[in-house]
């Protein structure tokens, strides 16, 4: 019995420089624009410029929309944490110091 291997799947655009100038263009927003901004740029960019270049500037807003999906629930648990912390319950009794009661007497 023979398994089928896929190979990975073409895109005719990654050879073609309009696919960088979109995706350099979209890296470049991505510093001036939100992520809502940056989508309807992508949708105006399928509707009017060149497919290549269209194709760039989406995959970059995708990974944008991917690395913002990834980063948010960390950065949301880490404020979380520093403003418990910050008021006080962010620490176990458990693990706080104690005073040493011992200090003061001469071995």
């Amino acid at each position: 019995m023979t398994i089928q291997t896929l190979g990975r799947p073409t895109d005719p655009y990654r050879n073609h420089p309009a696919y960088y100038a979109g995706r350099a263009d979209a890296y470049d927003d991505s510093t001036t624009r939100t992520l809502d901004q940056m989508t309807a740029l992508a949708s105006m960019a399928i509707d009017y410029a060149d497919l290549p270049y269209a194709f760039g500037y989406s995959d970059r807003v995708n990974e944008l929309h991917l690395e913002h999906d990834a980063v948010t629930p960390m950065e949301i648990e880490l404020a979380h944490a520093v403003q418990a912390r910050q008021q006080g319950h962010g620490t176990s009794p458990l693990h706080t110091r104690r005073p040493n009661h011992n200090q003061g007497s001469a071995a």
